[in-house]
């Protein structure tokens, strides 16, 4: 809500939307809800004269800190997502990044499975580059990283960020769900 009239004041050549992540985490999600808010993104930024440029997600292996039955339905939110990002940007030919694949390389996210790490920005900067290459024909290059710079995943830094910011949440909203389970009455 905030960053959109931001962005359209600048009357930007090339705008980035990459969204969907956290609307596919949200209890509620609705794929239809998904399609008209990222629909009501894109086509404002066109008609103010930008390319847009989109992103699907990887298809990211989640860890064992979820259920099985909630990974699937992670998982099944994060395909339509992508399903909904690769339609609105066919619809309003948006350049669309797509790096859902079956089985990623581990190093493409970060240790919180939700971001990419930074060889996978690198990754999608180079594809990205590719599609604006493709439509404009302006030659863009990404740079090889620096030697010796990191571009895997798995630092301690990224390990003490899932700690603080999935693992501990996770595990007192368990806590807490498991204290309302037993101190409601048996309804049997």
């Amino acid at each position: 809500e905030s960053q959109l009239p931001r962005a359209l004041e600048m009357e930007p050549d090339l705008a980035s939307v990459i969204c969907g992540v956290n609307d596919a985490l949200r209890p509620g999600f609705d794929a239809r809800d998904f399609e008209r808010e990222f629909t009501d993104v894109i086509e404002p930024l066109q008609a103010g004269g930008a390319t847009v440029l989109t992103a699907t997600f990887p298809n990211v292996r989640w860890g064992r800190l979820i259920t099985p039955q909630a990974r699937a339905t992670i998982q099944g939110r994060l395909e339509e997502v992508c399903d909904v990002v690769r339609r609105v940007a066919a619809d309003h030919d948006a350049l669309c990044v797509d790096a859902w694949v079956e089985t990623p390389d581990p190093r493409v996210m970060s240790i919180d499975r939700l971001h990419p790490s930074p060889w996978g920005h690198r990754l999608m900067a180079v594809r990205a580059a590719d599609l604006l290459n493709e439509r404009f024909g302006i030659g863009l290059e990404i740079p090889d990283p620096v030697e010796g710079e990191r571009v895997g995943a798995g630092s301690f830094g990224q390990a003490r960020w899932m700690a603080r910011h999935v693992l501990t949440p996770y595990v007192k909203e368990r806590i807490e769900t498991l204290k309302k389970t037993r101190s409601e009455p048996d309804r049997n």
